[in-house]
């Protein structure tokens, strides 16, 4: 799953619960439980609708808009839209460290088209060798997609 979605009930529920909860660890291993499918979307709401009797208003709420956020994030990462994102942005993440190092690259941005399905690169590099090279460099990391840019040559120093 992408690192772009929730997936589990965030540590800082857990870190509010109070330590003499009489939340039973069923429940709290439940909760705790990654959510990757519609199928353990509905184990986890069951999960938290019962833990609510167990937990302060405020700590349910909190809870019930966690489940909401995973259940919203499963459905947009599920989506035409989210699964080109995820892809994209999963594959960028594998070696945007290293990108960020190249000095020549530092005025040019990889990520995602408002309207087409494509690897998209924008920015300004100072010359026609610097372009050739940012293109190099991606396509050796074999892009989900077909490359394009608007890639501007200008004085970037």
């Amino acid at each position: 799953m992408s690192s772009l979605v929730q997936t589990a009930i965030s540590s800082a529920f857990f870190e509010e619960l109070p330590k003499d909860s009489k939340l039973p660890a069923t429940l709290r291993e439940q909760l705790r439980s990654e959510v990757e499918s519609p199928a353990q979307l509905k184990a986890l709401k069951k999960a938290a609708k019962a833990a609510t009797p167990y937990l302060e208003p405020d700590l349910a709420g909190f809870l019930h808009e966690e489940v909401a956020e995973i259940g919203r994030d499963l459905e947009w990462v599920s989506s035409s839209r989210g699964k080109y994102i995820a892809t994209v942005n999963d594959w960028h993440q594998e070696f945007q460290e290293e990108y960020r190092g190249i000095d020549d690259f530092d005025r040019a941005l990889i990520g995602c088209h408002a309207q087409l399905q494509v690897v998209f690169l924008a920015g300004k590099v100072r010359n026609q060798a610097v372009l050739d090279r940012l293109l190099e460099y991606v396509r050796s990391k074999n892009p989900p997609y077909k490359i394009h840019h608007k890639i501007e040559i200008a004085d970037v120093a």
